[in-house]
């Protein structure tokens, strides 16, 4: 399936697109909604809300830019659109854009959503808060403009406000999101997080997580009764002190922040969810418990 987020995101968690869908289609009784609470360019939501995999999506995010940044996306795409299709790319724009992330929020998703849509097409690796490409200047082996075809971020953005009736943003803490979902016990939900790494998430990520947030988030997803999986960058802590009861699952993904790369990372499952053959779609991926994953 085609890759339609707008967004750049550290991580290229899309490519986990196949996977994901595998094991959502094997959940008995059917997944109704998915919830997202990490959700950055939620590559995932979109592909399996255009793939009628589930019928609805609940993204979220503790930037208030991201999350302003998908409210105008499906609230008010004509004028998104227009700013896109109608701004210069140029380093003075730029500044413009990284003045108006550096204020925060004024209550403005339109003017917000925009310079993080912006500065999340023209930084390196996509990071909101990094410095742009070729550098402020642009004597870099690379334009600012590089990845910002008009023609095709238009086109994705389409897709998402085609999908506006479907898909629920919440900003803010996700522990509190999985919190509020779980009062609906009689909605089959499925969940994936994908949190800040545990290390270097300085670099990629402007709400980094302490430790202590992520055993929160740990305990929130093993409270759950509904299906839920995790993915963490290759840290011992995870077998160890998160998820020591859950099945764990080691496999490569190809990284973009920085220098390309492909890494090692962990996934641990719910004790519900029906992984079985999915893992086929995942490079080198091997239990690290050795377990039958059914």
């Amino acid at each position: 399936m085609a890759y339609h987020s707008p967004l750049r995101y550290p991580g290229g968690k899309g490519l986990l697109l196949t996977f994901v869908r595998k094991v959502v289609r094997r959940c008995t009784p059917p997944i109704n909604t998915y919830i997202e609470p990490f959700a950055g360019g939620a590559a995932v939501a979109i592909g399996l809300l255009q793939a009628q995999d589930v019928e609805a999506a609940v993204i979220g995010d503790a930037d208030p830019a991201i999350a302003a940044f998908w409210r105008a996306a499906l609230n008010s795409p004509e004028k998104l659109a227009e700013r896109i299709a109608e701004c210069d790319v140029t380093i003075d724009t730029w500044h413009e854009q990284h003045d108006i992330l550096s204020q925060g929020p004024t209550g403005d998703d339109l003017a917000l959503g925009f310079a993080a849509f912006f500065l999340n097409r023209t930084n390196y690796s996509g990071v909101l808060r990094a410095r742009p490409i070729g550098g402020l200047k642009q004597e870099g082996p690379w334009s600012l403009d590089c990845r910002f075809n008009k023609h095709n971020l238009l086109r994705r953005l389409n897709t998402v406000a085609g999908l506006a009736g479907r898909i629920v943003v919440y900003e803010g803490d996700a522990v509190a999101l999985l919190k509020s979902i779980d009062t609906y016990a009689q909605e089959p939900f499925f969940i994936y997080a994908d949190p800040p790494y545990l290390t270097k998430s300085t670099d990629l990520y402007m709400d980094t997580m302490t430790y202590a947030s992520h055993q929160d988030l740990a305990c929130a997803l093993q409270r759950s009764n509904n299906r839920w999986m995790v993915s963490y960058d290759a840290d011992d802590r995870v077998p160890g002190e998160l998820y020591p009861e859950a099945r764990i699952l080691r496999f490569g993904l190809r990284h973009s922040a920085g220098r390309a790369h492909r890494g090692q990372e962990l996934m641990a499952f719910s004790p519900n969810c029906p992984v079985g053959t999915a893992t086929a779609q995942l490079r080198g991926a091997q239990w690290l418990d050795q377990s039958d994953s059914t």
